[in-house]
């Protein structure tokens, strides 16, 4: 869409000049075609498999080659000067071209998909092509295949095709659940996007589009203009009462704002206002034979003790100081005066012990348990590297311990093409195992070429496992589809379905539906221990 819009601004413009400047329309089509040419060339030379095609195929610079076709088809064959009388073989030729454009444009959609490196390397000029071929023939009033394709069905659908365009994306977007949810019921949401995008559209036809398009507008606007001339007194006076009233509660806001800011920050004269009576500290000595009182709301009473009460709880404070690094404080012989302070204090202190001995045990009961559901080895893992993205970071700590020895080598955002250098890396520093598994394609899609040339590059391994990916992403399909293909003709490959292993385990991964939870990482790398040890008993068979 804006790369259309941006088009429809700036082709007025140049097309204006350029028929200024230029009498024939023949070295106008030509500059346009060199022009489209350049654009296309730019796509297939920015285009990197492997990687996020976003920008050469949202790129104005890159994709304006399909707009600046049908421009200079529009040159060379304007559809106001074309007849109807011409011969039965200039009619054929016509609908052959455009059925044979036809049948073209069907097999792209089926066969290819948005990551095929075809498309950027060729692929999209030729549908722009074939799809010029299709609209001459469909344009021109000689032509059979136009009656067919201008049933009625068609015909209604066409008239609203632009709309249903607009109406499409947001559809796709507030329908589409989010990654935690599986993809069951993938079909029957597609079906009903696409009749919610037609009944959106036809609607949006009807209310919007026709009554525009026949002065809808226009009429509105005379409308308001006639009201205008004897509204225009009443619009002041509401605008006027309305500019009033926010600035009374402007004002009144702020005025409660400085007088609240004003009283908080004054000092309080210390004359006016009378210490509250709870934060006294009254020291009071009883006698002998009263019993203990306890304190009571927030003025402590302490009880003058016995005296060998009073040496034992000197001797105790002495010996709890002693420990706890200060200086003891010997026993004094009358009955000691604390303040509420201190006795709190004391209170607090003998109250929080026994919780954190309850949270230290709660702590120990953890960690022992975690040590019981700690995964035991099942084997070596000497001879085996473990290459992937941030995923393979996910189980890493698990796969460690199962596999003691094994090599990992994970790294956030990896793609399949970086997968080269760094399998290359290893093998120079002797870290390349007999067997090797590859877990990519969480972050884009790659080439089935692409694939096997990382592939070639293992001559000399014993065994290669792919695992193939869930990824709530376009490229999820593309992937697998791909490593499922690899992997089944490429000697001394196996493929590891964590898709399906993974099929209905929600918990397994947070809200992404990418990064896995303990348990998911730990079942995820119980799963590939189990693969690598079937590998290696092969090897030893």
């Amino acid at each position: 869409m804006a790369v259309e819009e941006q088009f429809y601004l700036f082709w007025p413009l140049l097309l204006a000049l350029g028929l200024r400047y230029m009498k024939r329309r023949g070295p106008l089509v030509v500059i346009t075609l060199l022009a489209a040419a350049i654009s296309a060339a730019a796509m297939a030379w920015m285009y990197e498999p492997g990687l996020d095609p976003s920008r050469v195929y949202y790129g104005t610079d890159t994709r304006v080659f399909a707009l600046l076709i049908g421009a200079a088809l529009a040159m060379v064959w304007p559809s106001r000067k074309l007849s109807a009388s011409i011969s039965r073989r200039a009619r054929v030729s016509i609908d052959l071209a455009g059925g044979a454009g036809l049948v073209i444009m069907l097999l792209a959609i089926w066969k290819t998909n948005q990551y095929d490196e075809f498309l950027y390397r060729g692929g999209l000029v030729l549908l722009s092509v074939v799809s010029a071929f299709v609209v001459a023939a469909l344009a021109h009033p000689a032509s059979t295949l136009a009656k067919w394709m201008g049933c009625k069905p068609l015909k209604w659908l066409g008239v609203r095709s632009y709309g249903i365009y607009l109406w499409h994306y947001p559809v796709i977007v507030l329908t589409n659940p989010g990654p935690e949810h599986t993809d069951t019921y993938a079909i029957p949401r597609a079906i009903l996007q696409v009749l919610a995008c037609i009944v959106l559209a036809a609607l949006s036809w009807k209310y919007i589009e026709e009554p525009i398009r026949h002065g809808a507008l226009g009429r509105i606007w005379s409308r308001m203009a006639q009201r205008r001339e004897g509204q225009k007194r009443s619009y002041k006076r509401i605008i006027a009462y309305a500019c009033a009233v926010v600035l009374c509660a402007t004002y009144f806001g702020v005025a409660s704002l400085t007088s609240d800011a004003t009283a908080s920050q004054t000092p309080i004269p210390s004359k006016t206002v009378e210490a509250p009576k709870q934060n006294v500290v009254y020291t009071v000595e009883l006698p002998k034979q009263v019993g203990p009182v306890h304190p009571n709301g927030t003025v402590g009473i302490k009880q003058s003790a016995s005296p060998k009460a009073e040496e034992k709880g000197g001797k105790k404070e002495s010996s709890s100081q002693a420990k706890a690094g200060g200086k003891s404080t010997p026993a004094k012989d009358s009955a000691p005066k604390k303040d509420v302070a201190v006795a709190d204090d004391k209170t607090e202190k003998q109250e929080v012990q026994p919780d954190q001995t309850v949270t230290e045990e709660q702590d120990q009961k953890t960690a022992d348990s975690n040590e019981k559901q700690e995964p035991k080895p099942m084997g070596s893992g000497k001879g085996v590297t473990a290459l992937g993205d941030s995923v393979m970071l996910d189980i890493e700590p698990f796969l460690e311990k199962l596999l003691p020895g094994i090599v990992i080598d994970g790294k956030i955002g990896r793609q399949m093409s970086q997968a080269p250098a760094v399998l290359a890396n290893l093998k120079a520093k002797g870290l390349l195992g007999d067997t090797v598994v590859i877990e990519l394609g969480t972050n884009g899609s790659f080439s089935e070429k692409q694939l096997i040339k990382l592939l070639d590059s293992l001559d000399g391994v014993d065994h290669i496992i792919l695992v193939n990916t869930r990824v709530p992403k376009p490229w999820e399909s593309v992937v697998n589809t791909t490593l499922a293909q690899v992997a089944a003709t490429y000697p001394h490959t196996v493929l590891l379905d964590w898709y399906t292993a993974s099929t209905g385990k929600d918990t397994f991964f947070y809200d992404d539906g990418v990064h896995l939870r303990p348990e998911g990482a730990k079942f995820y790398a119980e799963f590939l221990a189990k693969a690598i040890q079937k590998a290696a008993s092969e090897k030893k068979d």
